[in-house]
């Protein structure tokens, strides 16, 4: 069994977002803690109790959840581990709201993917997509491999999609986003000439990077897009977009003072187009909560 860090019996440090049921209870995870002190999935009513509805073992089942859940209309959660399952290199679950979880798909390194740093995407027919930051092909990274994309359809089986292979894109980094079409988008954090980029996969299943980044700062977090086909996100020191046409845009650069130092998170924004998002700030002191208007600076 993996050894997982120690905590309370209802969770320890929560590292990843929430999520709302329509009756307003919050839903999330944390990496440590529970009965086995290797992380849980919890519940917290408006009421202000929290229930802790599972936790990891920190074997077989998972360990060490790290990313934010999805749920469907049914109130079924999904997730993510970075760490357990049969190889220790993370897994894809299910939790029902009695606490009843299914192991997915345990990852087993290349050809397949592992250690999953990013949480997934739901989309309309009960399908799951995600990345890993490792796995896939060996010829890419004999250590390692540079990660893929994967899916797991409404019935549970589970598909590796596309495995990055180093020129491409390699290391998922964001969540995925999903078009109207089907076309998924997101981020990586290295390749093998720069250092990161925006990729599209189709689909049909056809791969594209949209932009390598080239300045040694590679994107963090995932993609926002709007209605007309235009992305944003951003690196350590930048707010970014990256039009329909191709054109790449920095919106802002951080100083490193009142506005704030490095960002380490994903976007949001509203149907004005304004952009919200947080930094932390240099030396580790403080931080900043940030609005961002649709005004850009050219690069």
């Amino acid at each position: 069994m993996q050894k997982a860090t120690r905590g309370r019996a209802d969770g320890a440090s929560p590292g990843a977002g929430l999520i709302w049921d329509d009756k307003g209870a919050l839903y999330g995870t944390t990496t440590g803690g529970g009965a086995f002190g290797a992380g849980t999935v919890f519940r917290f009513t408006p009421g202000g109790k929290e229930t802790v509805i599972y936790s990891f073992a920190g074997g077989t089942d998972g360990a060490t959840p790290r990313c934010a859940l999805v749920r469907d209309k049914s109130g079924t959660l999904y997730g993510t581990t970075t760490g357990g399952g049969l190889f220790f290199l993370g897994t894809v679950f299910r939790v029902t709201s009695k606490g009843e979880e299914t192991l997915l798909h345990t990852f087993g390194g290349a050809p397949d993917g592992g250690i999953p740093q990013v949480g997934l995407l739901l989309d309309p027919k009960g399908n799951l997509y995600g990345t890993t930051s490792s796995g896939g092909h060996y010829w890419c990274n004999p250590y390692s491999g540079c990660g893929t994309i994967f899916r797991v359809d409404s019935a549970g089986k589970y598909e590796t999609v596309h495995r990055f292979w180093g020129k491409d894109s390699a290391y998922g980094e964001g969540p995925l986003i999903r078009d109207p079409q089907g076309n998924l988008y997101g981020t990586t954090f290295g390749n093998t000439h720069y250092y990161g980029s925006i990729f599209e996969l189709t689909a049909a299943g056809k791969d594209k990077t949209l932009y390598f980044f080239k300045d040694g700062n590679p994107p963090v977090g995932g993609l926002v897009a709007d209605g007309q086909g235009n992305f944003y996100g951003t690196n350590q020191w930048s707010v970014f977009e990256l039009t329909r046409t191709g054109k790449f845009k920095i919106l802002y650069t951080f100083k490193g003072g009142k506005d704030g130092g490095p960002s380490e998170a994903s976007l949001l924004r509203d149907a004005h187009g304004v952009l919200y998002g947080t930094t932390i700030s240099p030396r580790g002191a403080g931080g900043t909560i940030f609005k961002l208007s649709p005004r850009v600076e050219d690069n």
